[in-house]
C-alpha cells in the first residue's frame, strides 16, 4: 500500500536498515522540518532518482597529468554527441631542442594533419626511425609518463595548431617552435611558430 498520501512526502533511500526495514526521508506537513526514519519495506513511498555528475571540462585545466588544451566541437574527427573528447599538453617542454629524425631520412608514412591521428603518426615514426626513442621528438614524446599516463604522443599539424590558439590557457610553452608528427616528404615535416602561429616545413635533421 502507498502511504502518507496528501499527509507528508516520503521518500525512499537506497539505504538499507534490516532485512525488513530500509531508511527513507520525509517532508513534515505541520513544519518545516526534514525527518528521516526506518520502515518496512512493504510500504510505499515515493523515489526520486539521482546521476553523478561532473563539472565541464574548461581549457587550461589540470586533468590526466597535463592541461586540457582542446575539446572537440562538431564538425571535429573524434566528435561524439553526448561525450567529451579532445587533446590534453604535458605541462612543460620536453626538450629546448631535439631533431625530428633519429640519424637518417626515410619516409615513415606518417602523413597524416588532421585532428585524431598525432598517436598513429607517432607509432609511424618510432618504428621507421627506430633506435634510442628519447633521441628525437616523436619517440621522445612517447617515453613521456606524466601523471602515471603512457600514451603520450607528438601532435598531428592540425593538434599542434589547436596547442597554438589555446597556448595562453594551457601554459607552458618555452620554445618559440614546436614539431608536429606530420610528415612532409622524405626529409621535412611540419612544425608551427608559436609566437606568429605560422606553419611551415622543415628539415627533419634541424633542432626544434
Amino acid at each position: 500500500s502507498f502511504n502518507s498520501i496528501g499527509n507528508m512526502g516520503a521518500f525512499w533511500t537506497a539505504t538499507e536498515y534490516d532485512a525488513s526495514n530500509a531508511k527513507n526521508r520525509y517532508l513534515n506537513n505541520i513544519n518545516a522540518q526534514i525527518n528521516s526514519g526506518r520502515y518496512n519495506k512493504t510500504l510505499g513511498f515515493s523515489v526520486r532518482c539521482l546521476f553523478d555528475t561532473k563539472p565541464p571540462l574548461v581549457i587550461g585545466q589540470d586533468y590526466q597529468g597535463g592541461k586540457v588544451a582542446y575539446i572537440f566541437v562538431s564538425g571535429n574527427p573524434g566528435y561524439v554527441p553526448g561525450q567529451v573528447h579532445g587533446l590534453i599538453a604535458a605541462v612543460a617542454d620536453q626538450s629546448t631542442g631535439i631533431l625530428w629524425y633519429n640519424g637518417s631520412d626515410t619516409t615513415t608514412g606518417a602523413t597524416a594533419t588532421v585532428l585524431g591521428t598525432g598517436f598513429a603518426n607517432s607509432n609511424k615514426i618510432i618504428a621507421s626511425q627506430a633506435g634510442t626513442p628519447v633521441t628525437y621528438a616523436a619517440g621522445l614524446a612517447r617515453a613521456y609518463t606524466g601523471g602515471g599516463y603512457t600514451d603520450w604522443y607528438l601532435p598531428s599539424k592540425d593538434e599542434l595548431h589547436k596547442l597554438y590558439l589555446n597556448k595562453e590557457a594551457i601554459g607552458g610553452f618555452l620554445g618559440n617552435a614546436y614539431w608536429s608528427a606530420s610528415e612532409q616528404g622524405a626529409s621535412t615535416v611540419w612544425y608551427e611558430a608559436f609566437a606568429s602561429g605560422m606553419q611551415g616545413t622543415g628539415y627533419k635533421s634541424s633542432l626544434i
